[in-house]
């Protein structure tokens, strides 16, 4: 998986899975396997053919994946509170 983000970074975070898996010596359904796996993730994404690197670089993916999770625990907060309001629990703090 690091040898595949330094072929994104290094062709300016556009590259497409062939010229990876060119790069890596490694097949295609391999290179696919990861970047499924890092797309969904919501590290990477797809712009047609090519793979691109969210946010541009590590840090920025990385901060940008920190924001969707404080997002999803700020709406999972809130239904929360209103499902122990409806129920009638107090919270515990």
């Amino acid at each position: 998986v690091l040898e595949l983000l330094n072929q994104i970074l290094e062709h300016h975070n556009k590259i497409s899975t062939e010229s990876v898996a060119q790069g890596l010596d490694m097949p295609s359904s391999r290179v696919n396997h990861h970047i499924r796996n890092l797309s969904d993730s919501g590290f990477l994404y797809r712009e047609k053919k090519m793979i691109c690197l969210r946010g541009g670089s590590l840090k920025a993916a990385v901060e940008e994946m920190r924001k969707d999770a404080m997002r999803v625990f700020d709406e999972l907060s809130d239904v929360a509170e209103e499902i122990d309001f409806r129920l009638g629990l107090k919270n515990r703090n």
